[in-house]
């Protein structure tokens, strides 16, 4: 009696080990293979010269560092005259740095360099400073817009959106499948055709997905429009890059779990559906934040726990599609085996949210003042209603089931409510497919807000100090250069010197430039001006630091809006 039971499970073995030790081999080397993660998302550190600098003599070379190791994208980055006429330069990318090198002295006059980098979660960084040799020119061009094409950037998150949506719910059906619906049921004909067509058109959406971010997030780093999609420069770099990496990982986990299914392999099809899964950690934000096998590690636990109950409802609503094979202690006890799992699926996708929100956004604050995490809030709120709706099917409807009573209007019930669930899952997978092509710290990539409309002419500024105040106007308040005045006065309107010479810096948030200081010269007592250089038009943040003793220094910031 037991040696034909241990032939076959022998001969079972055999047939799963052998592909199961090759998927998770060719997953392991893939991971290692893989750019590991860097400390941030790509950061201006400073540039040499600094913007709105003047200088004595020309520099041999201008250079823009950042915080971690960046590469060039093929357009935006150039060295222009005042008149932004190009500057022949040799420019190029050393590790963290872009180092632009005159091929001869530059004359007399003001300057413009651009930059457009590519950081290592594959998000494009751009921006741009001027300087002057001599003394500035009378006008000068601002830094050239590098925004994103409209149309590239919809089809990129749409794609997003693809790939995330397809993966997730395939690989949660494949597990649903295969584990979770009891073997009565997993034998009909009419479910196993269901789940089939919808696993397949998952996975379909999952690949295709993957495919089409191959050429579109290289379109959506190079600032290039749809019509690039055919220049044969565009697909030597995407396929070497790692949206191409991930999208073959997730092609080949794809079908070893789609062969293995039809085989009958089951743990080779959980092993090529955590493969497909996978795919989503190689590229995003997780490579770019550390340490990083700890959020490596959560992004991985998020995927799966996200895809099983996805996956899981999915094959809920599928089962509760009136199949006269199925009888209601079956799909109940689906059910139940479902909810009881679905407890920790929750655990395990708060714990891995925090986590991934502590090490990504780093702040509480920025849940609500920059646009991915109010994106985040959206999503939580999506979350708890969905999780309101699975207590109330596991707590009262599932129970109902079991006990006897109505059972079939309970079913009838719990096919609803289980609907309800699964669509607001989708609604977060959708959302979640928009939020990997955001940007977590608004101020490094965010699109530039529209400024107010604005009339042209001086901008004054006040500010508090203490118990007297800081005037500042700021002519002649357009793009380009401008100088700005500043005076100080006590509570009296007794003119006020500070302990030291004030502190004054310029940023644009929405560019991620900045902040620049501004070097503040005396012009008399407790008066200084300052020549400040906006080259882009926008709402732009002025601080000013006065040390007005040895212990008291108050910092202001005031918003201007620049045409």
């Amino acid at each position: 009696m037991t040696r034909p039971v241990r032939r076959r499970m022998t001969r079972w073995a055999r047939k799963s080990a052998a592909p199961t030790s090759a998927v998770l081999l060719l997953a392991t080397l893939l991971v290692l293979l893989l750019p590991g993660t860097a400390d941030a998302h790509a950061v201006l550190k400073s540039t040499d010269p600094t913007d709105g600098q003047v200088l004595a003599q020309a520099p041999r070379t201008i250079t823009a560092t950042f915080n971690e190791a960046i590469s060039l994208a093929p357009k935006g980055n150039q060295l222009l005259d005042s008149a932004g006429r190009p500057v022949p330069a040799d420019i190029r990318s050393v590790n963290d740095t872009v180092i632009y090198t005159p091929a001869s002295t530059l004359a007399e006059g003001t300057y413009i360099v651009s930059w457009r980098v590519i950081s290592a979660d594959t998000h494009p960084v751009g921006g741009g400073i001027s300087f002057s040799v001599g003394k500035p020119s009378a006008s000068s061009v601002a830094v050239p817009d590098q925004v994103a094409d409209r149309e590239v950037n919809v089809l990129r998150i749409g794609a997003e959106v693809l790939r995330y949506g397809g993966v997730l719910g395939f690989a949660g059906l494949t597990a649903f499948g295969l584990f979770i619906a009891e073997p009565s049921v997993r034998r009909s004909a009419a479910f196993a055709r269901r789940v089939r067509r919808t696993r397949d058109a998952l996975a379909a959406a999952a690949v295709f997905g993957a495919v089409a971010l191959v050429p579109l997030v290289k379109l959506w780093q190079d600032g290039a429009g749809v019509g690039d999609l055919f220049s044969a420069s565009l697909w030597p770099a995407a396929l070497s890059a790692a949206p191409a990496a991930a999208a073959a990982l997730l092609a080949v986990g794809t079908v070893i779990a789609l062969v293995a299914v039809r085989r009958e392999l089951p743990v080779v099809a959980a092993a090529g559906a955590a493969l497909a899964l996978g795919s989503l950690a190689v590229v995003g934000h997780t490579r770019v934040y550390g340490p990083g096998w700890l959020v490596l590690a959560a992004d991985l636990l998020h995927l799966a726990t996200a895809a099983l109950w996805f996956g899981g409802l999915l094959g809920l609503c599928l089962l509760f599609v009136p199949d006269r094979h199925h009888k209601v202690a079956e799909v109940a006890s689906a059910v139940g085996r479902f909810s009881g799992a679905a407890l920790w699926l929750v655990a395990g996708l708060g714990a891995s949210a925090v986590l991934l929100w502590w090490r990504i956004a780093d702040s509480v604050d920025s849940l609500w003042t920059t646009g991915y995490g109010r994106l985040v809030l959206v999503k939580l709120v999506l979350v708890l209603a969905v999780v309101g709706v699975a207590a109330w099917n596991r707590y009262r409807l599932v129970p109902s089931m079991h006990s006897g009573a109505r059972r079939e209007a309970t079913l009838g019930a719990l096919r609803r409510t289980v609907g309800i669930e699964a669509v607001g899952l989708a609604v977060v997978v959708a959302v979640t497919g928009v939020l990997v092509s955001q940007t977590p710290r608004e101020e490094l990539t965010a699109a530039p807000a529209a400024a107010a409309p604005s009339p042209a002419g001086p901008k004054t500024l006040i500010a508090a100090i203490g118990d007297g105040k800081a005037t500042m106007v700021i002519s002649p308040g357009k793009r380009g250069v401008n100088a700005l005045q500043l005076s100080l006065v006590d509570g009296q309107g007794v003119p006020l010197v500070p302990h030291e010479t004030p502190e004054l810096s310029v940023r644009l948030p929405a560019y991620e430039l900045g902040p620049f200081k501004k070097p503040l010269s005396t012009t008399g007592k407790g008066t200084y001006e300052a020549t400040v250089d906006f080259p882009l038009d926008g709402t732009w943040t002025v601080t000013l630091v006065v040390r007005l003793s040895e212990f008291e220094s108050p910092v202001v910031s005031q918003k201007v809006v620049i045409p």
